[in-house]
């Protein structure tokens, strides 16, 4: 079945119960009934386009979220602190344990990935111009409902649109977009 004619699953975001959490290994199972895990029903897709036949595949699969930080231990196999640097010359020398992530390595690339899209919407900002950034901002209030008034309202007292002129201008233009 291609993707795109693929129904979608009832069950995805639902939290997964039953026999189908037998199928788990034992230390996810308690880690679910200690309440550290919760397993949550997902998907995996393959478009058409990057399926190398042609038709795209959806593959269902159990999510697990790791609640605290005793769920982000058993998510790694018990291992909490980051894979140890391979070194710069000569021979890799270190154990399959050394080499292994841990729950450090994960959280720590989370966290970059949200710093980075911050400091990229910011960048994205400066570079599309204040007429851009304004259209944006109007287009997101009406998709949230706001009046024509308080869109005014809150575009003027954000700090990201404080001194650039025309604003007034812009902002009438982008509302009547």
């Amino acid at each position: 079945m291609a993707v795109k004619d693929a129904v979608k699953n009832p069950r995805l975001g639902e939290v997964v119960k039953g026999d189908d959490l037998a199928k788990l290994p034992e230390n996810i199972q308690t880690g679910i009934a200690e309440g550290h895990l919760l397993p949550v029903w997902s998907e995996v897709e393959v478009s058409d386009d990057a399926s190398p036949t042609g038709k795209g595949v959806i593959q269902e699969y159990i999510r697990l979220y790791s609640l605290d930080a005793q769920g982000m231990s058993i998510l790694n196999n018990g291992k909490i602190k980051p894979a140890t640097p391979a070194p710069a010359e000569g021979e890799d020398k270190r154990t399959e344990e050394e080499k292994a992530k841990g729950a450090c390595d994960y959280h720590d690339y989370g966290h970059d990935l949200e710093v980075k899209r911050k400091i990229r919407m910011g960048i994205m900002a400066g570079l599309e111009g204040p007429d851009k950034a304004v259209k944006k901002a109007v287009s997101g209030l009406k998709a949230m409902e706001h009046s024509d008034e308080e869109i005014v309202t809150m575009i003027k007292a954000s700090p990201k649109f404080k001194g650039v002129e025309g604003l007034d201008k812009l902002i009438a233009t982008a509302l009547k977009a």
